[in-house]
């Protein structure tokens, strides 16, 4: 009974460990940011720099956007455990096993154009028009936009430039208009703002 007791003990012991183990949080995290120099790689830094305080390993891995990030959580094999996805890009019915841990911030969708194009969709017929790259949920935003507002019956062309391209193309003249999410204090933004021969234009809803 001596030897039985102890063995049972013994295995109580390293289930109990195992269990334990295999529920605490992990010690090191992937998480699926965006664009290199982009608003949600640079508060990935900031999470990273926060977490290692805890002592907590945060890999930083960039993507295109939200819609890769999206693709990648719902991915089991991908390693990604967190990412950043816009509000709006996925349901709980389309992404049951995904849980979202608040909102950090809001980001509105600009759309920028050279001041010589006028006012209007139809300033817009046969212009160049970047809507952000693949995999981006500003792209499917911006699409979204362009469908129910009928841009797309006028344009010339759809690109998908990241915003830092986009907003040099525009300033340069190679392409007529910018549709970018990003927060308000992007340097991205900012340059666009200040920038001569450049306008943000507004929508009505």
């Amino acid at each position: 009974w001596l030897y039985f007791t102890i063995a049972v003990v013994a295995v109580s012991f390293i289930s109990a460990s195992v269990f334990i183990m295999e529920t605490l949080p992990p010690r090191t995290v992937v998480m699926a940011t965006g664009e290199e120099g982009g608003a949600n790689y640079e508060l990935g830094i900031r999470y990273r720099e926060i977490l290692a305080q805890s002592g907590v390993t945060l890999r930083l891995l960039p993507t295109s956007g939200g819609l890769e990030n999206l693709a990648r959580l719902r991915d089991p094999q991908s390693g990604v455990g967190v990412g950043f996805i816009q509000g709006g890009t996925t349901t709980k019915k389309e992404s049951p096993d995904l849980e979202s841990l608040g909102t950090i911030f809001y980001e509105p969708l600009w759309f920028f154009h050279r001041s010589e194009i006028g006012e209007g969709i139809q300033g817009l017929r046969g212009r160049r028009v970047s809507i952000g790259p693949d995999g981006s949920g500003g792209r499917a935003l911006a699409l979204e936009l362009v469908k129910r507002s009928k841009i797309d019956s006028v344009v010339g062309e759809l690109s998908g430039y990241t915003p830092q391209v986009a907003a040099e193309k525009l300033i340069a003249g190679d392409i007529d208009a910018a549709f970018i999410v990003t927060a308000w204090d992007s340097p991205v933004i900012q340059q666009l703002i200040n920038a001569k021969g450049i306008e943000l234009a507004g929508f009505p809803r």
